[in-house]
């Protein structure tokens, strides 16, 4: 499997984002949907490609050769981390009102816990 860069897929899906935006607001919104994605997605999604990456789905360049496929059924602690992370990260998508003080708790845990993943 290539692998592929999260720089590059990080511009497009934040392009993307912001194009969506500016069809439904109009053009003017463009910017702000951009800082927006920056700001409140990122993390979220930046989790997403690390659990591709550890668990084998898609391999990521940043995330090294050695993590791609880290996580399988005989690394237990591995799939731990990955039962924590993808809740961590559903519950920063699912709520994002969250007061500031958890919001930045629980993205710090998905930093921790990618860290762990990617060694």
């Amino acid at each position: 499997m290539p692998a592929d860069s999260i720089y590059r897929a990080a511009f497009a899906a934040a392009s993307a984002y912001r194009d969506e935006v500016a069809s439904r607001l109009g053009t003017q919104q463009a910017a702000e949907a951009m800082r927006e994605w920056n700001q409140q997605r990122f993390w979220v999604w930046l989790a997403d490609r690390v659990l591709e990456h550890a668990v084998g789905e898609k391999h990521w360049l940043e995330c090294g050769a050695r993590n791609f496929s880290r996580v399988d059924g005989r690394r237990g602690e591995l799939q731990r981390l990955v039962e924590e992370l993808r809740a961590a990260r559903r519950r920063l998508a699912a709520e994002p009102f969250l007061p500031f003080a958890e919001k930045e708790r629980l993205t710090q845990r998905v930093a921790e816990l990618a860290n762990e993943l990617l060694e």
